[in-house]
This record gives C-alpha cells, structure tokens and sequence, in this order.
C-alpha cells in the first residue's frame, strides 16, 4: 500500500495566522498569578494559573500547585487529568514518559477526573499514558487498543495519535509508528501536524537517525509557531532540535532555532539557555555568558541555569568561578539524578 505523501517545502500561508505577542504572554502570566493570590478561596483561579504555567513550561511549579488542589473541593475535573499527564511525562525536552511506574496516587486521580465529569476521550488518553508509562507487553497492549478504538471514531485526532505513536515505539514496531505518522500529517494537513513532526524527529532519534531526527525536529518547531502552540510544545521542539544540531556539528542551524524561540518566548529561561549552549559550542564564549546570564536571571532556582554558566566559566579557564556556580547548582539540585550529575562535575574540577 502506498504511503502518503509528505511535503517538507516552505508552505505558503492563504490567511494571516494569528501570533500572541510575547507582552501578552507575560501580562497573561502577571493577571493569573495576582487573580490566584487575591481568590486564595476559589480554586478555579489556581486551576488556571497551573494550567497556564503548563503551558509555559513550568511544570516543577504547575505539578506542585495541582498537588495542593486535586482534593480541593470545587475543581473542575482538567484538574486531575493536568496532573496525572505532568506526573506521567518527564519534564524534558523531549516529553517522553517516565521509565519509573505510574505513582499510586494516579488511579485515584483519574477516578476523581471521572466523578467530576471529565470527557470521555481525555480519560481514555490517561489510562492510555499510564499503561505506557507502566510499560508491560499487557499494559501496552491495553493502551494501543484503547488508543486505536478512538482513532477509528475521529482519525484526524493529533493527540491520540501522537500517543499511539509513542505506544507503538514502546512496542518496538517502528514500522507502524512512522505509518501512523505519515498517515495523520496528511489527514491534519499542514495547519495541525507540528506535534506529529516531533513524533517523527523522536522516531527518527530512536532509529539514531539524527541529521534526519533533527530536521523532523525543526520541522515541528516551525510548524508548531504557525498553529500557535504553546510554550512547552514549542520548548520540547526547540531542545530535541538544537540538541541534534550540536551532536551533529550543524552549529548555524542550532543557531536558528534557538533565534527563533527566543523571539516567540523572551522571557523563557529555557529559551536563553539553548541560545547560551549555541553560542558554548561557537566558542563565542560573551555571547554565551550573556545568554547564560540571561537565563540566570529568567530563572535563578533553577539548577541547569547555574551548570550552564559555570560550564562557560571552564571553557574560559576560570575554575573558581565554575566550583562556586557548582555549588549553587547543587543546592538547587531537584532530584538525586541531577544532584549526582552535578558532584561528579564538581568533584572533578576541584580535584577532590
């Protein structure tokens, strides 16, 4: 059987598309967070900040508040449903779920989801992510039936597809995986098929792919602008991209990339640190500081900020700098992998 076509040329655009101004986005972010602490009563107005931060890419900061709102009485049922999807998907660039078990808390979650009236699909989309995330031959099973069921209702659906997508790479049966990709970029058609790309790119990389897996990623990042995505989707595009850029020693186009999201999201710390690990890589050590201390100063609790600069302190030669901004990144340090990762960085430069 033929496989679909798909076309990877510039698209010319018919319409103007709509683009949210970066000012709207930081007063968008200032309305919720003083809505939030002036209704400390009202649990939909903490329900939209964490939300919102979702979306932004703070999902540290959202998982915490849901944490603190799913037994609330009054939540609307995307409460639990938000979490339980934060929980099961690591907080990284490439979104892949976590290797650890779902928690015990998430079947409790889901149920109060469904008490609370949730939509059908959404639910099924969350037993899906937890039996991928349990990770058995029966749980994955289970999650492409389920997953497979809805897309025969609605084949046009990115987001149950993406998933199948994912199920069926746990699966090990890339061959289907890149059908279903092929086959729902062209049913969503240009306007709808960013995450669909990333899909790929992570197919791709999985394959060790990576001069295609990254061009499948930029792929995504462009196309995900155009359809205004939001942040987080944008952030997982734009890291797996520039990643495989710098692993395959294409510096201008890492360059671009980092460029282009910095321009969508100025105020992502994230952001400034992929343009600093650009920058890092073309020895353009200032520029990389600058970048770097951009990000710092975006977001100053978190650790990667402090490595990236004590990196370009090394880079530099200068090795107290570098042991002192270690020392910070590993008070700041989140979990024992990352604390791990940082002594070892920091036992070796300062020769202990």
């Amino acid at each position: 059987r033929r496989r679909p076509r798909v076309d990877l040329r510039p698209r010319t655009r018919s319409a103007p598309r709509r683009i949210e101004a970066p000012e709207g986005s930081r007063n968008a972010l200032d309305w919720f967070e003083q809505a939030a602490a002036t209704n400390p009563k009202l649990p939909r107005y903490r329900e939209a900040l964490a939300r919102h931060l979702a979306e932004l890419g703070q999902r540290g900061r959202a998982e915490a508040m849901l944490r603190e709102l799913v037994d609330e009485p009054g939540i609307t049922a995307d409460t639990p449903l938000i979490l339980a999807d934060l929980v099961l998907t690591a907080a990284a660039g490439t979104s892949r779920a976590r290797v650890a078990p779902p928690p015990p808390e998430l079947a409790g979650w889901i149920s109060t989801a469904e008490a609370l009236g949730a939509d059908p699909a959404a639910l099924d989309r969350s037993r899906a992510r937890a039996d991928l995330a349990l990770g058995t031959a029966a749980s994955l099973r289970a999650a492409q039936l389920r997953l497979e069921r809805r897309l025969e209702q609605d084949p046009a659906d990115v987001e149950n597809r993406v998933l199948l997508v994912r199920v069926r790479m746990a699966q090990r049966d890339d061959e289907a995986a890149e059908a279903l990709v092929r086959t729902g970029i062209y049913l969503a058609g240009p306007g709808s098929s960013g995450r669909l790309f990333l899909a790929w790119a992570q197919l791709e990389l999985r394959q060790r792919n990576r001069k295609q897996a990254a061009l499948h990623a930029r792929a995504a990042l462009r196309r995900l602008l155009d359809e205004n995505r939001p942040s987080a989707e944008l952030l997982d595009a734009a890291s797996l991209a520039v990643t495989l850029f710098l692993k395959t020693e294409q510096l201008t186009l890492a360059g671009w990339v980092a460029h282009d999201l910095i321009k969508r999201l100025p105020d992502s710390d994230h952001a400034w640190r992929l343009e600093a690990r650009t920058q890092l890589e073309s020895s353009e050590l200032p520029k990389a500081r600058r970048a770097a201390a951009k990000a710092l100063e975006l977001g100053p609790e978190d650790p990667e900020n402090h490595e990236l600069l004590a990196q370009i302190a090394l880079r530099a030669g200068d090795r107290k700098t570098a042991v002192a901004t270690l020392t910070q990144a590993l008070a700041l340090a989140r979990d024992d992998d990352e604390r791990a990762r940082i002594s070892d960085l920091l036992r070796r430069i300062s020769g202990q």
